[in-house]
């Protein structure tokens, strides 16, 4: 998803795999004991820039496994088949709290109570998944702000698992999207926010034909 040694959310894109009936989870799901929703628009990993690995990462588990992906850095590939609605993984790193955090790879979590808005900045593996329009996985979270990845179709051993990173509506800012799918957006951003990304580059080609007059 970046270049050699570097990663860029969604510079780059991944393959993806044909979307489950239960895409995003309409009510809640409970995966060992612990219920999880997903999050709200716009509410999926949303860095406002991109952020850069400066050292060779390796991670692996019995069900993961981070690899380098030629000409995109890295990825996250799965070491066996997972069922659709499967836990495939647990997203750990650092809660922090407030609107205002200098990281440039954070997810949101549901607000704390007594803390206000809060959000995770992933370790390794969970800040090597790439993103898809078309996605194998769905990135899920509970009340007590833990993070979840989730299948949502059958994944076959050695698949990259994906998730759709649900960026907001960023304007000129908006990255462009490689994930190579039959569903590619062209952007990286969420569904809903596909329209209003398309009126305003057609409100600049407007704009700058009437100031080349």
């Amino acid at each position: 998803m970046a270049t050699e040694g570097k990663r860029a959310p969604g510079k780059d894109g991944t393959h993806g795999a044909k979307r489950a009936a239960h895409r995003n989870g309409k009510s809640p799901m409970v995966l060992d004991g612990e219920q999880v929703r997903p999050p709200r628009p716009g509410q999926s990993a949303s860095p406002a820039k991109p952020v850069y690995i400066r050292e060779c990462v390796e991670y692996s588990d019995d069900s993961v496994e981070v690899r380098r992906v030629p000409g995109r850095g890295y990825g996250v590939f799965a070491l066996r088949g997972f069922r659709p609605g499967e836990l495939v993984l647990r997203l750990g790193g650092q809660v922090v709290y407030g609107k205002s955090y200098g990281s440039d790879y954070c997810m949101d979590l549901p607000p704390c109570p007594k803390r206000g808005p809060r959000s995770l900045e992933p370790n390794v593996p969970g800040g090597l998944l790439n993103h898809s329009c078309d996605p194998n996985c769905a990135m899920m979270t509970n009340s007590a702000g833990h993070a979840f990845l989730v299948a949502e179709c059958c994944i076959e051993p050695d698949a990259e698992l994906t998730f759709d990173y649900g960026y907001q509506f960023l304007g000129d800012a908006q990255i462009r999207c490689r994930c190579g799918s039959d569903r590619c957006r062209g952007w990286i951003i969420a569904a809903e926010h596909v329209p209003r990304l398309k009126r305003h580059f057609a409100a600049k080609r407007r704009n700058g034909r009437k100031g080349a007059v």
